[in-house]
């Protein structure tokens, strides 16, 4: 469900501007040091693979890290016109905002780098915390084995790019056809972090990768992974506290 924060203010009675409620979103975020996703103005709106999180809110505008795609940094450019997902408790904040400029000072631990942007005109709360991906093919390389459920016959080992609440997403190279809502069962292995697991997945959509010699399948679980949703979260923090900006 989505809410418009300020409506949610003014429902509860509290004299507070839209723009006093951007601002106490972000400054909390950036006291959390909160996850962010990042897509162009045309994005869906949940965290892509772009990742980074909030640093600090100033006057007129908010920090954020150097963005990352995987393992590599993403740059962006002033004027850039970026929709942004702000992890938060129950869920995330949606917003527009404007690339203002980069970022740069000094602390005790060292020079710390980033972005400026604009403070957005509203956001927008997201519930479900299951858009939320989370990249982990960058630095855990988990592999899956894919089965049909239906028989024995194996799809191959691929590779977990991103895991989510909800399901999660694998490249895999495929010689059979897949279609949307075919049931599979899933191994998956992760060297670090998260556990190993097992499930059921249903197909919920196929295309093929960049390479053209793999195809990229969107998985939804089709049981309640509770213990997975709980290491989920960790991973999140754990990347979070990571030294981000230091250069």
């Amino acid at each position: 469900m989505r809410i418009w924060f300020h409506k949610v203010a003014g429902l509860l009675g509290l004299e507070e501007t839209q723009e006093e409620s951007v601002r106490a979103v972000l400054a909390l975020a950036a006291r959390r040091s909160a996850s962010i996703g990042i897509s162009d103005i045309d994005g869906v709106a949940q965290p892509t693979p772009l990742c980074g999180f909030v640093a600090d809110l100033e006057d007129e505008s908010f920090v954020i890290s150097r963005p990352t795609n995987g393992a590599e940094r993403k740059p962006l450019a002033m004027g850039e016109h970026l929709h942004i997902s702000i992890g938060a408790d129950q869920g995330f904040f949606h917003g527009d905002t404007i690339v203002l400029g980069r970022f740069s000072d000094s602390t005790g631990s060292g020079r710390r780098y980033g972005y400026r942007l604009s403070l957005p005109k509203a956001l927008v709360h997201e519930e479900r915390r299951n858009l939320h991906r989370v990249p982990v093919a960058f630095d855990l390389a988990p592999s899956a084995d894919l089965i049909r459920m239906n028989g024995s016959e194996s799809l191959g080992r691929g590779t977990v790019l991103d895991l989510s609440e909800g399901g999660l997403r694998v490249r895999i190279g495929v010689t059979t056809l897949l279609r949307k809502g075919d049931t599979l069962f899933l191994r998956a292995k992760f060297p670090a972090t998260i556990d190993d697991f097992e499930a059921r997945v249903a197909v919920a959509h196929a295309a093929a990768s960049r390479t053209g010699s793999t195809v990229d399948l969107g998985l939804r679980f089709l049981d309640e992974q509770q213990q997975l949703t709980q290491q989920i979260r960790a991973l999140e923090i754990r990347r979070i506290q990571r030294p981000g900006l230091v250069g």
